[in-house]
Parts: structure tokens; sequence; C-alpha cells
């Protein structure tokens, strides 16, 4: 009966240490300060920090694909247009225009970006979408059905 308490004992914590162990994991991961740099924890590369580092911007280190601006959604949904650490979250994003402008302004330091245009989730009107030019760094409306540009997806934390 003492080695069966033992054992139910042993098993209980287990159960709910493991469960705590989640809790706290989170906990920890919301109350780190994170800083500029590669942080796979997160997917990919933090770009721009608020005051403190507890939150920003990540950028994936690689782009998912090239496509219509109606296309890039289902482009960055696809977990295997992502990098290893990426496709571990499903809240990755199109950029709008001012944070892929951020993005593009430390382009080398993230890397992995081609000489191409990049979509950003911002609308001109119903029958355009901006583009930054990630060579150039100039930005610019198109057609979201007739042209074909990169797309590389941000989330927050």
């Amino acid at each position: 009966m003492k080695y069966l308490n033992l054992s139910m004992l042993l098993f209980w914590s287990l159960l709910f240490g493991h469960s705590t162990f989640g809790q706290n994991a989170k906990n920890q991961r919301i109350d780190k300060n994170y800083s500029i740099g590669c942080w796979p924890e997160l997917g990919g590369y933090v770009f721009k920090i608020s005051d403190g580092g507890a939150h920003g911007w990540i950028a994936e280190i690689q782009d998912q694909g090239k496509t219509s601006w109606l296309g890039a959604k289902k482009a960055i949904s696809d977990g295997s247009n992502h990098s290893i650490e990426g496709a571990k979250f499903m809240d990755w994003r199109l950029l709008t225009k001012e944070e892929q402008h951020q993005m593009y302004l430390q382009k080398d330091l993230i890397g992995g970006f081609a000489k191409d245009y990049y979509w950003s989730t911002s609308e001109n009107d119903k029958k355009e979408a901006f583009w930054q030019d990630f060579n150039s760094g100039f930005q610019e409306k198109a057609p979201p059905r007739a042209s074909s540009y990169s797309i590389r997806s941000v989330r927050e934390f």
C-alpha cells in the first residue's frame, strides 16, 4: 500500500507538474525581454520591439513563395512554406506597408531576401495593393490579381 501511494503521488506530480511546467514556460516567454536579433523560439528574426522588449514583430527567416496578392494568405498559412522554427506558429500574416518598410531597413540583418518586389497587406483601393522593392526600397501599388511578387510574413509577440 505504501508503494501504491508513492506511485500515485509520483503519477499525479508528473501529470500536474507537466501542466504547470507548460504554464510556466508560457509565462516565462511573456515575461522575457527580447532584443533585435534571431530568436528561433519565436519563429524568426525580431526586427522591432517595444520599450522593455516584451513585445514586437518577428520576420520569418525565409520567403513564403511568390504569388498574387490574393494568393498570399494561402501561401502564408501553408506550414510547408515556412522555416522549421516558423512552422511551429500559426499566426503569421502579411505586413502593412509601414511594417514592411521597417523590415526593409533591416533586410541585411534578417537575410534571405530576393532582389524582388514583396507584397504588403495595405491597399490603395479595391483595385490596387502596395508592394516594396527590396532592392531599392521603393514602394508602389499594383493590381493584386495581375502581379506575382514575393511574400515574407511577420508575426507579433
